[in-house]
C-alpha cells in the first residue's frame, strides 16, 4: 500500500488501497482514521485467526486488533510529495 501526501486531499482510502494524506494535516483525527482503516484491513485479512487466538488465550479482541493494526501500519509504503 502506498501513502501519498498532497496539499488538496484529506486522508482517504480508494479502491486501489492507496491512502492519500494531506501532509499539512497529520493531526489526531487523521492518525485515528489511519488506525481505523488499518483495523478494517487486518480484520478483513486475519479476522478469523485473531478471533480464534483471543478465544484460546482469553484475551480482549479489541486490544489485540488495535495492536495488530498498529503493526500493520508499519508495512505501508509512505510517499510524501512536497
Amino acid at each position: 500500500m502506498k501513502v501519498e501526501a498532497n496539499e488538496t486531499d484529506n486522508c482517504h482510502v480508494n479502491v486501489s488501497s492507496r491512502i492519500t494524506l494531506n501532509f499539512n494535516n497529520l493531526d489526531n483525527a487523521t492518525q485515528q482514521k489511519l488506525i481505523s482503516d488499518s483495523k478494517k484491513d487486518v480484520e478483513r485479512k486475519f479476522g478469523d485467526d485473531i478471533k480464534a487466538y483471543v478465544e484460546s488465550c482469553s484475551l480482549d479482541y479489541d486490544s489485540v486488533l488495535h495492536a495488530e493494526a498498529l503493526r500493520n501500519l508499519q508495512n505501508y509504503d509512505f510517499v510524501f510529495t512536497l
